[in-house]
């Protein structure tokens, strides 16, 4: 399971926004901060928010538990996101190269086969689109809300973890 806490900037009828909880502070007392690529993604983007649509929210999710500035604990189970990058950036790339192979074999010109990989990508996309407007809520997605308490602790085990 995955999980990281942020901090809730707006709540809308329609989305969240989120912003991550203490990205550079632990990051800045860490000795492998040179070389850890966690230190550079924080350093390009120093004030990052996230917007979440709600529809992608499980069921179960109150709203109106939901208040600006709060902070909350996303859960993800790692086997669900690894299953939907490989969704979004394998099925893709493996049309246009199937599509190349097969419009190389049979002899089409260099423009063509541009023009077929380019609408193979083009399907995919749309096809991807369509399957998340209809299997778009990720159950396996869960949010906690933190209290004010809890709120110490985590900043206390970020800082310690040291990297």
């Amino acid at each position: 399971m995955l999980s990281e806490i942020v901090k809730i900037s707006s709540v809308g009828s329609e989305s969240i926004r989120l912003q991550p909880f203490n990205s550079n502070g632990t990051c800045n007392s860490c000795s492998l901060k040179p070389s850890c690529g966690q230190y550079l993604l924080n350093s390009l983007y120093l004030n990052r928010e996230v917007e979440l649509p709600t529809s992608l929210l499980p069921k179960e999710t109150d709203l109106r538990s939901l208040k600006n500035g709060s902070q909350i604990q996303i859960n993800i189970e790692a086997g669900k996101l690894v299953q939907l990058a490989l969704l979004l950036y394998l099925l893709p790339l493996l049309g246009m190269l199937f599509t190349a192979y097969l419009a190389e074999l049979a002899g089409l010109s260099e423009v063509l086969i541009m023009t077929l990989v380019f609408l193979v990508l083009f399907l995919s996309m749309r096809m991807l689109s369509r399957y998340f407007q209809r299997h778009g809520r990720l159950e396996k997605i869960t949010l906690r809300l933190l209290p004010a308490s809890e709120m110490m602790l985590s900043k206390v085990s970020i800082d310690n973890r040291g990297g």
